[in-house]
């Protein structure tokens, strides 16, 4: 089994589009912001769209180290290879693409007659002088991820390069997902006085710790935006970019939806959802001999309502899945029925485990040699997570319902992390950002049992599943793989997949146009927007 390098729980979030691990999620707060901009909002009827990013001092899209300033620099760069709504990668500034036989070579044609914001031609050198500052750039920058497997690139002609990869991997494909930027223009001057990409918005102005003003531009990706001039007012941190979106500060912000509640919107707001990249679920520590039966996990599993989960403790902001993969991608298998919430099924699973009921305790027991056992399981949850200690509190109910002991220990984060990582629990509640990269050999994998496999989980077969979802490099393979890989996990139950959660694009109603917002790009189709200009300023 392979061994992968995975990212330190402690590490700040990653960009998640480019690796192929997740990182935890982090603790939940509800502390209120206080706005850092001024309120300079602008009349409704200029041709003005106002954001949000973190202050920043870099531009260059393959140097910063911020998601926010990321999705903002994507308005004015393009990447090589994008990903589309179903998590599939689809061509932007690449036109095709093929793996040499063993899968370790990827060729990738560029489209012919795209242009740079100053007229000059887009080519595989720019290509290959974008890997290349990725490669040298700094560990905490956003696309640096993309680079680890890369071993060395060449040119074919003036629009192919050659990518070589030190592995046969199904998310190497993934891993072309960054924006490109131009030799010629960074060449000995990687962050220049402004930036030149070749977007729909092209560099106009900044002040640094104010805002950074981006005009319109002709390209060769669908023509001059209708929106003219795009002002992103620099925010300290996500809660005062909500804050500064029911001000009417800024026209749009992206959240959970969840954590959009805790602030009064204006009505003339509209939302468009999408499933984010949030996955929930309850692990098992198969150190307890008593889980490592899967009969005790099956019921455990048919003891979680989840229906009711997502309705009154996510407010229905959230979607239900059978795995770890994100119910929105095209890798998801929807043919899973998985286990459902059923208690008299629960009683049956703890029979077939060798457990009688006991009609004057109400619990089940066991006897053997060393005496008469009940089952009795710790819920481990970080406190912070106002959503998961609800979740583990309704499964303890439902546990103490069926005749299992069980008691919710919250605690937090910090000690969550600790405990996990010394394995201080018999089930726990839990969350991982996943990558859009598909896999996750690091929760599972037998090689990882000192690393993000908190559970202590080991399988054989699940090693070789894993092993031939991770080499599978073609669609058709890699459909084939995880849809295997999938059901195996749901019928193994290493963990009870819970949800994905919901986030939303909230765009101030004025806005009108396609609005396709997906984890990754959430300006998806932002050439189309318009500002109409008939309504009177408040």
């Amino acid at each position: 089994m392979k061994k992968i390098i995975l990212a330190a729980a402690v590490l700040p979030l990653i960009f998640t589009a480019c690796s192929d691990t997740a990182v935890p999620d982090t603790p939940q707060s509800s502390q209120k912001a206080v706005s850092s901009v001024q309120n300079n909002t602008y009349e409704k009827d200029d041709n003005v769209l106002t954001l949000s990013m973190r202050t920043t001092t870099v531009l260059n899209p393959l140097l910063n180290e911020d998601e926010s300033v990321d999705s903002i620099l994507r308005l004015m760069f393009k990447p090589l290879i994008a990903i589309d709504s179903a998590h599939k990668p689809q061509g932007c500034i690449a036109e095709s693409w093929y793996y040499t036989q063993d899968g370790t070579v990827l060729t990738i044609k560029i489209k012919s007659g795209l242009k740079w914001h100053d007229g000059s031609d887009i080519t595989a050198n720019d290509v290959a002088y974008s890997i290349n500052t990725i490669r040298n750039a700094g560990d905490n920058t956003v696309y640096k991820k993309c680079a680890e497997r890369i071993r060395n690139v060449s040119l074919t002609d003036r629009y192919t390069v050659n990518v070589s990869f030190s592995e046969a991997f199904s998310s190497n494909i993934y891993s072309m997902c960054f924006p490109v930027i131009s030799e010629s223009y960074y060449s000995g001057n990687d962050s220049p006085e402004y930036p030149m990409g070749n977007g729909p918005y092209k560099f106009s102005d900044f002040t640094p710790a104010k805002e950074l003003v981006l005009e319109a531009s002709e390209n060769s990706f669908g023509g001059t935006p209708s929106i003219g001039r795009v002002v992103v007012k620099m925010t300290t941190d996500s809660d005062t970019d909500i804050y500064s979106f029911s001000q009417k500060i800024t026209d749009c912000v992206v959240a959970g939806e969840t954590d959009m509640g805790k602030y009064d919107f204006y009505a003339e707001s509209e939302k468009y959802g999408f499933t984010d990249n949030y996955y929930e679920f309850i692990g098992f520590n198969f150190n307890n001999s008593v889980l490592r039966d899967k009969n005790i996990r099956k019921a455990v599993a048919a003891c979680v309502p989840i229906d009711n989960i997502i309705d009154s403790v996510y407010l229905s902001n959230a979607v239900k899945t059978s795995s770890p993969v994100n119910p929105s991608s095209f890798l998801y298998n929807t043919n899973i029925p998985g286990i459902q919430y059923d208690l008299n099924k629960a009683k049956e699973y703890i029979s077939l485990a060798g457990y009688k009921y006991d009609s004057e305790s109400n619990l089940f027991a066991k006897t053997d040699e060393s005496g008469t056992h009940n089952i009795s399981l710790r819920i481990l949850v970080n406190s912070e997570s106002k959503e998961r200690r609800q979740v583990a509190i309704k499964l303890s109910e439902e546990l103490k319902s069926v005749g299992i002991k069980s008691g919710v220990e919250a605690v937090n984060y910090n000690t969550y992390i600790s405990r996990l990582e010394s394995g201080d629990f018999d089930l726990f509640v839990g969350g991982w950002e996943m990558s859009v990269s598909p896999y996750f050999g690091f929760m599972f994998s037998s090689s990882d049992r000192d690393g993000l496999n908190y559970i202590s989980y080991s399988d054989e077969k699940m090693d070789e599943l894993l092993d031939t979802a991770y080499n599978a490099v073609n669609e058709a393979d890699m459909v084939k793989a995880y849809s295997e890989l999938e059901a195996y996990t749901a019928d193994e139950l290493p963990y009870v997949s819970l949800l994905f959660r919901k986030s939303a694009l909230f765009v101030n109603s004025r806005i009108s146009g396609d609005f396709n917002p997906v984890p990754y790009d959430y300006f998806r189709g932002i050439e189309s927007w318009k500002i109409e200009t008939n309504q009177t300023s408040d």
